[in-house]
């Protein structure tokens, strides 16, 4: 169990999981405090974070977070919730990527 306050950012929370941030030595430092190595999971990362194609993405996201619960059964404990105040007629606003802020896609904004 490894209870921490990490933010739930995807894709990155899934860099905990990442082999290249197992703990080496001489000073032991990194996210990965288990040592779970995967290269799969680091394939799919690395898609996650650099895919273009957001349906690519969301596949990734999705492979990597099965293969890790079935490998570890890792449960994330809390989850962001934003609400987004606006006023009737503007329409256009879309669901976000969690880093990308409220007003990603402004310019796809308009009034009815």
């Amino acid at each position: 169990m490894n209870p921490t306050a990490l933010t739930i950012d995807i894709p990155q929370i899934m860099e905990f999981g990442l082999s290249d941030t197992c703990p080496q030595p001489p000073r032991f430092q990194g996210n990965n405090r288990g040592c779970y190595q995967n290269p799969e999971f680091d394939r799919l990362y690395h898609v996650a974070s650099t895919s273009l194609d957001p349906t690519e993405r969301d596949n990734a996201i999705i492979q990597a977070q099965r293969l890790i619960n079935e490998d570890v059964g890792k449960i994330p404990l809390a989850y962001r919730a934003d609400a987004i105040a606006y006023r009737k007629g503007l329409v256009g606003l879309g669901s976000r990527w969690p880093t990308m802020g409220d007003t990603w896609n402004v310019a796809e904004w308009r009034w009815e």
